[in-house]
């Protein structure tokens, strides 16, 4: 005896310690795998959920700035691109140039990031083919999971 938890998954199982024992582990393996099962067969339904930029202040702030959003990802990319904190540097950046919550300019961050550590070869032409094939490849999982959107 003594705390509790330890009781009920040691030898005293006539105590009354096995229902606490089997009602813990039911909880745990309840809670714990739902997640897990939700993400993965079905990441998108589950992130939009969750997602970073799925409120809607974001939302408003994504569909009035498209363009300029895409113009700004460019520009921070270069300007952060020799920052040793270059996700960082982005997310700041592209906060700066269109009004996202934090969270959401950090999802933008990683990807931008991202893109300059696995892409920056294919992406001498930020706007070409290979540098968005890149991106979809190495970055676009990271983005659409913190950000709960698909990159625009």
């Amino acid at each position: 005896p003594g705390t509790g938890g330890t009781p009920a998954t040691g030898g005293m199982p006539g105590t009354g310690g096995t229902p606490d024992a089997a009602v813990e582990p039911d909880v745990d393996a309840a809670v714990a795998p739902t997640p897990d099962a939700a993400v993965a067969p079905t990441p998108d339904a589950a992130v939009v959920a969750q997602g970073a930029c799925t409120n809607a202040d974001d939302q408003n702030v994504l569909a009035a700035n498209a363009a300029a959003l895409a113009t700004s990802a460019g520009n921070c990319a270069f300007m952060c691109i020799a920052d040793p904190n270059q996700a960082t540097c982005a997310a700041n950046c592209v906060q700066n140039a269109v009004p996202l919550s934090a969270d959401c300019a950090g999802c933008f961050g990683e990807i931008i990031a991202c893109t300059l550590a696995n892409c920056i070869a294919q992406c001498i032409d930020p706007m070409g083919q290979a540098c968005a094939d890149c991106r979809a490849t190495n970055c676009e999982a990271g983005f659409v999971e913190c950000a709960g959107i698909e990159p625009r």
